[in-house]
C-alpha cells in the first residue's frame, strides 16, 4: 500500500484511484482487526485445551464447558461477521 500511495503522489494522473486507495486502507485496517480477534481466539482455544489436558479432566459438566467456550465462540463469530461485511460491502 505504501508503494501505491507513493506512486500516486508521484503521478497526478493517478488521482482517479484516490477513492479506491482510501477504501483499501480502510478495508486493510478492518481485516487486520478481525484477524487479531481470530488469532486471540486461536490462542484462547489452545490454552483451554492445554488446561484441560493438564487438569486430567476427561469430561467437564456442560455448563462449565459452555462457560469456557462461549466467549471464544462469540468473539470468533464477531470476527467472521466483520470479515464477511468487509468483503460484501460495495467498493466505492
Amino acid at each position: 500500500m505504501s508503494r501505491l500511495h507513493q506512486m500516486r503522489m508521484e503521478h497526478e494522473s493517478l488521482a482517479l484511484i484516490d477513492t479506491q486507495l482510501a477504501w483499501l486502507d480502510h478495508a486493510i485496517g478492518e481485516i487486520d482487526d478481525a484477524m487479531d480477534h481470530v488469532i486471540q481466539c486461536k490462542q484462547a482455544l489452545a490454552l483451554l485445551l492445554q488446561l484441560l489436558s493438564l487438569s486430567g479432566q476427561a469430561q467437564l459438566p456442560g455448563r462449565t464447558l459452555w462457560a469456557l467456550l462461549e466467549p471464544v465462540q462469540r468473539r470468533l463469530a464477531e470476527a467472521c461477521h466483520a470479515l464477511d461485511d468487509q468483503f460484501d460491502r460495495p467498493r466505492a
